[in-house]
């Protein structure tokens, strides 16, 4: 029975391992269409450059939306555009990238997004292309909320 039990958990974590190796592939293929002009929906578009490689938009199990985007802040990435993408067939990382070109054209190229995570269970890929908001602007926007907090205790203290 121990040696069933080795056997499978063996065996899920090659899978596992050759998923990730397949993320990571089409990752690449993904930065290699995103770093040369394109043809998309009949409109010829300017290369748009790579994608990093996000660990926090890995494995985000919801679509597009104000569903994403609150997965998104629970696994601590804020923001700023989000868009995700479920393909459901492909069994190679080629394959799930001819299939992107026909569907997904336009947010690949799309300029906005700046991380990219990609995970794969089986023959379901999920894809999440985002761009975090500024931390500049993040912590001016907190700080600002503390000034005007302070100074309402200030007044009420003084009044």
């Amino acid at each position: 029975m121990l040696c069933h039990k080795a056997m499978f958990c063996a065996a899920a974590l090659m899978a596992a391992t050759a998923w990730a190796q397949d993320a990571r592939e089409l990752v690449g293929l993904i930065n290699a269409y995103r770093t040369a002009p394109q043809e998309c929906e009949g409109k010829r578009s300017a290369a748009t450059g790579p994608l990093a490689p996000d660990s926090h938009l890995e494995g985000v199990r919801t679509e597009s939306g104000a569903r994403l985007q609150n997965a998104l802040k629970a696994r601590g990435y804020a923001a700023a555009h989000a868009h995700s993408m479920t393909l459901s067939g492909p069994g190679s990382a080629s394959a799930a990238m001819n299939l992107m070109k026909q569907r997904y054209c336009r947010p690949m190229l799309d300029p906005r997004y700046s991380n990219i995570g990609v995970s794969r269970d089986g023959r379901t890929w999920r894809i999440v292309l985002a761009r975090p908001m500024r931390a500049r602007s993040a912590r001016a926007t907190t700080g600002a909320a503390s000034a005007r907090t302070s100074r309402r205790g200030r007044a009420r203290r003084s009044g």
